[in-house]
């Protein structure tokens, strides 16, 4: 499911399946030029909105470890795009291309969500105030409820970055991702003025454990 193929030059172009899906044809045959494109030939504009969609969604986005708003802010940069060229068409592909992943990977829906539980846990570290007290004056958080919670971050991340392989093994299988020729098929991490670099991403992230507030 690569949107993208890189050229010997270092240019981008489409993989031939995206025209056969009517939410990505719409995008090109809408992109009548753009700056630097002023016919719209090269449908530098539809491309442009694809790549969003790709540093948005897809599992090898070189910022998919962010959480969704930060990654949509970052999509923006890396496209040159702003946030009025992401209207309704685009994000009905958008829409149709998370649904492809989650189809062809089942696992990836569940990953996402578990994602979505570090949000929590991260606010619960963020909020805990040990002069806190309930309405019988007893301490909300206690310092041995902290270390409890907190020893359980290794076993956490470990389980995550098992499911994660095990999401991407999946994904492989069913969409044939192969190599590193491919925006869509290239880990990487991220690197100040770059879309992405070589190397491997690094682990995800996982729901929040069964934390405790206060001492057992």
């Amino acid at each position: 499911m690569r949107l993208f193929k890189i050229t010997d030059t270092y240019e981008l172009e489409l993989e031939p399946w995206v025209l056969l899906v009517p939410e990505f044809n719409a995008l090109l045959k809408r992109d009548k030029g753009s700056e630097g494109d002023y016919r719209g030939d090269k449908k530098k504009m539809a491309k442009k909105q694809l790549a969003y969609i790709y540093f948005c969604l897809d599992f090898t986005s070189p910022i998919r470890e962010l959480y969704e708003g930060e990654r949509g802010v970052e999509a923006l940069r890396y496209t040159g795009l702003t946030e009025e060229d992401i209207d309704d068409k685009v994000m009905e592909a958008y829409k149709e291309y998370e649904k492809m992943l989650y189809n062809s990977a089942p696992s990836l829906k569940t990953l996402q969500s578990i994602k979505k539980g570090l949000i929590k846990l991260n606010e619960y570290f963020e909020g805990v105030d040990f002069d806190k007290r309930d309405r019988l004056g007893k301490a909300y958080y206690t310092p041995e409820a902290y270390i409890a919670n907190v020893a359980k971050l290794p076993v956490m991340n470990r389980a995550i970055a098992e499911y994660e392989k095990l999401v991407e093994a999946e994904l492989k299988e069913s969409t044939g991702i192969r190599g590193k020729s491919t925006l869509g098929g290239k880990e990487g991490t991220r690197r100040e003025g770059k879309a992405w670099h070589e190397g491997g991403p690094p682990a995800g992230d996982i729901d929040a454990p069964q934390l405790q507030t206060q001492e057992v």
